[in-house]
């Protein structure tokens, strides 16, 4: 038989259109059902005590018009914003200002789940996958015993759901020496950082 790998790199803009790509992206979003249509949450070890604690403080620094700079929930009193560890600076953060803190955590939850789902998938492709490896590659990374027992450890998770994009937009810079997949390259990696796992 033909090996499935090596023999195409589609373009970026036609992966993106792919079936494929929207129908795991969308099984991220699922495999939150409960929390997200069905009043449940996810709620055991470090999202009850420094998660959810975390983001509601800092949602209320930005209510009453005050720096983030010191958080008096953890070991006493530490530093807020310029410790990495609270992903304190995670864009998806966002959410907390427009939906309750419990909506808001489970969103966040599938959309990082969401996003490895697509960004295995992507990278995969721009790699020379075919469509159905692609989707194979997808579902182990998304759905593996290491990814899922993440989500109870938000900085880890949400720097796990960058990864495939960084080395996706990497990978395109390298191949095509585009500068949009330099810029690209940079924010992943910036986003990834203040998320919370710079290792």
């Amino acid at each position: 038989g033909q090996m499935s790998v090596g023999s195409t790199n589609p373009s970026s803009r036609r992966v993106f259109r792919e079936t494929e790509m929207f129908l795991l992206v969308l099984l991220g979003y699922l495999w939150f059902t409960a929390e997200l249509f069905l009043g449940e949450t996810q709620y055991f070890r470090d999202l009850t005590f420094y998660s959810l604690p975390f983001r509601k403080l800092l949602v209320d620094f930005a209510v009453s018009g005050h720096i983030p700079l010191w958080n008096p929930l953890h070991h006493g009193g530490q530093a807020f914003i310029t410790s990495v560890s609270t992903s304190t600076l995670t864009p998806l953060n966002a959410l907390f200002f427009i939906l309750e803190p419990i909506r808001a955590l489970n969103l966040m939850l599938a959309t990082c789940v969401a996003s490895c789902c697509g960004g295995a998938y992507v990278l995969a492709r721009q790699l020379g996958f075919s469509k159905m490896p692609s989707v194979v590659c997808s579902l182990v990374f998304s759905f593996s015993g290491v990814a899922l027992s993440q989500v109870n450890l938000l900085n880890q998770l949400l720097a796990l759901a960058h990864l495939p994009w960084l080395m996706t937009f990497w990978h395109l810079w390298l191949r095509e020496s585009r500068g949009r997949d330099v810029v690209l390259t940079v924010i992943t990696a910036v986003s990834q950082f203040v998320s919370g796992s710079p290792e």
